[in-house]
């Protein structure tokens, strides 16, 4: 039963790219189905077992976060959607808890990591087929290729999610265990992946690609030759793609980032909305004025584009010192980790920090898998190292720190005895 569980759980962290393309009857998103389908399953195989693994702190944290943001509902502005808020929190923590549980290896962590590139492909693949076929624009004078029926700010977030994913499957050391179609596909939804990203237009998530961009830098050093020359081949074909293929006007949207922010332009109305959430927060500061009611509370019937702002506006100070501890839970784990896992987890969870500036993420599922992967994959490797008998009689000069964070010691060389 927790094998089903496991493999449920994969099927649904791929649905969550594409998870508003199909809907199941009265379910709704396919994702949500699945999700049923995992937490029945993952719950029979707890109560096959007799218990659960012991909850992280990272856990204990989002807990009270839900539980706050659940006692909102005592003086929201918005009944309606502070309870439907709500019941979006308790089923992401009991997401949360499905992955702590079920991912327990790094090698689980690393299909997880898997099924989400894969899913990625799905949404790429939907913006080239809208770009070729009379593209759905929401602003025509940019020409921004949406699709899947995603929002488009949304779907390229989830695109520049899966880029560091997929390059560290590809160049790092899960290489060496992935059967060698998966390492192709993952070293080719780079430019892929670029390529959609740029013809979305989108500029918060331009900016959250960012740390991926580091993250190759650095890659490009430490990978194997072999792999070096592949990384190369695809970051100049994403180079060529963006510089010859993608219409101007997305391009030019992107380009653009620096100086709309510094000047005049409004980004697409969000200062107007950032100043007026601020003012809401000083009239609420404690209590907030209930989840997920900023749009109620907002004179242009909007969300707040930003995580932090949408936290204070809607939860309070108290709701934001709590989401400060859940990624606090997160980051002291990521500190953890050494090579590969430290460069890949910082970039990933850097890159979703990025994009929460721009967009409100609190409640989006992409979010909360890589966070609770990231938990997963340092517990996994804390455990390991636990497991290991102590270094007293070997060599310590030969001990690399490679394989995703571990340290493997490649020989044991005898220690001289000291003559009397």
């Amino acid at each position: 039963m927790r094998r089903a569980a496991y493999w449920a759980a994969v099927l649904f962290i791929f649905t969550v790219p594409w998870e508003v393309a199909i809907r199941v009857g009265a379910v709704g998103r396919v994702s949500r189905a699945v999700g049923l389908l995992v937490a029945g399953l993952w719950a029979l195989s707890v109560i096959m077992r007799g218990h659960s693994r012991p909850l992280d702190r990272f856990v204990k944290a989002y807990f009270l976060l839900v539980l706050w943001s659940g006692l909102t509902m005592f003086w929201t502005i918005d009944v309606h959607a502070t309870l439907g808020g709500f019941i979006t929190y308790v089923q992401i923590l009991g997401m949360v808890l499905v992955v702590l549980d079920l991912f327990e290896t790094e090698r689980r962590v690393e299909t997880a990591l898997q099924a989400f590139v894969l899913g990625a492909y799905v949404s790429c693949v939907s913006i080239f087929v809208n770009w070729v076929n009379a593209p759905p624009t929401d602003f025509p004078e940019h020409q921004r290729i949406k699709a899947l029926g995603f929002e488009v700010d949304g779907i390229a977030l989830i695109i520049a999610v899966a880029l560091p994913a997929a390059w560290y499957l590809a160049t790092g050391p899960p290489a060496d265990r992935l059967p060698r179609v998966l390492v192709v596909a993952d070293i080719a939804y780079v430019p892929a992946g670029v390529f959609a990203l740029v013809l979305t237009g989108t500029r918060g998530a331009a900016v959250a690609s960012l740390p991926t961009v580091v993250f190759v830098a650095w890659t490009l050093r430490h990978a194997r030759r072999n792999r070096r020359l592949a990384a190369w081949a695809m970051v100049g074909a994403a180079i060529v793609g963006v510089a010859f293929l993608v219409p101007r006007e997305p391009l030019q949207r992107i380009t653009g980032t620096v100086s709309d922010v510094v000047g005049s332009d409004s980004l697409s109305g969000r200062k107007e909305i950032w100043q007026e959430g601020v003012d809401i927060f000083l009239t609420h500061p404690v209590g907030g004025v209930g989840l997920d009611a900023h749009r109620a509370a907002v004179s242009a019937g909007k969300e707040a584009h930003n995580t932090a702002l949408s936290v204070l506006v809607e939860t309070g100070i108290v709701g934001f010192v709590l989401l400060v501890a859940v990624i606090a839970g997160v980051a002291v784990r990521v500190r953890q980790r050494r090579g590969w896992a430290a460069w890949y987890w910082g970039a990933q969870l850097t890159a979703i920090l990025l994009g929460a500036m721009s967009l409100s993420l609190e409640d989006r599922k992409a979010v909360w898998i890589m966070g609770s992967l990231a938990v997963a994959s340092a517990t996994a490797a804390r455990r390991r190292e636990d497991a290991r008998p102590p270094p007293s009689d070997l060599d310590l000069a030969h001990v690399d720190d490679v394989d995703g964070g571990y340290a493997v010691v490649r020989s044991a060389a005898p220690v001289p005895s000291i003559p009397s």
